[in-house]
């Protein structure tokens, strides 16, 4: 594909001119674009094996399946996530149970990412992880019947079961991606 386009450039000059002479130096450009046409291709194509060899590119056989590298990512963020709660929350973690559970939570996540990848059990985790996210989608929709009720029975502000509708949005939002 590379050389058609000049190919098909060259060869589109015309034989002669409007005068009915021969089109100057016709022959030496269609020699010329082929010549490129020729080294390009050719060259490169006999030569980017030994500039591999020469640049010494290891071959990749194993590619690591998406699984895997999905739980090497979260296990990273929640590492990270939990130094920076180390740094920068470690007295409202000892203070407030609530807060310290965040990073239990992220704890548990690793433990268990961990643990699938040593036992080899990713297909339980995913299996695990798909409840989860089922179990999580119902009781969403309970708690959206439960705010259409307390819609109905009108004892609270429109706007604040508003907000709360909201945020069960983005939950099962979050969970249908996943």
């Amino acid at each position: 594909m590379r050389g058609v386009v000049s190919l098909a450039s060259a060869l589109a000059i015309p034989l002669t001119l409007n005068n009915g002479e021969p089109f100057p130096h016709r022959n030496l450009i269609l020699f010329i674009t082929f010549v490129v046409i020729l080294i390009t291709l050719v060259f490169q194509g006999l030569t980017l094996p030994i500039l591999i060899k020469i640049i010494k590119m290891d071959d990749v056989d194993v590619e690591e399946p998406i699984e895997n590298q999905i739980d090497e990512i979260r296990v990273q963020l929640a590492k990270d996530s939990i130094a920076y709660l180390d740094s920068h929350y470690s007295k409202e973690m000892e203070e407030y149970e609530t807060i310290a559970r965040i990073k239990e939570q992220l704890l548990r996540s690793i433990k268990v990412s961990e643990n699938a990848k040593l036992e080899d059990r990713r297909a339980q985790l995913t299996a695990v992880r798909s409840l989860y996210n089922k179990i999580m989608l119902e009781i969403v929709a309970v708690r959206r019947n439960g705010l259409y009720k307390l819609r109905q029975e009108k004892h609270y502000d429109s706007s604040i079961i508003k907000d709360l509708e909201y945020t069960l949005d983005l939950e099962e939002s979050r969970l249908k991606r996943k």
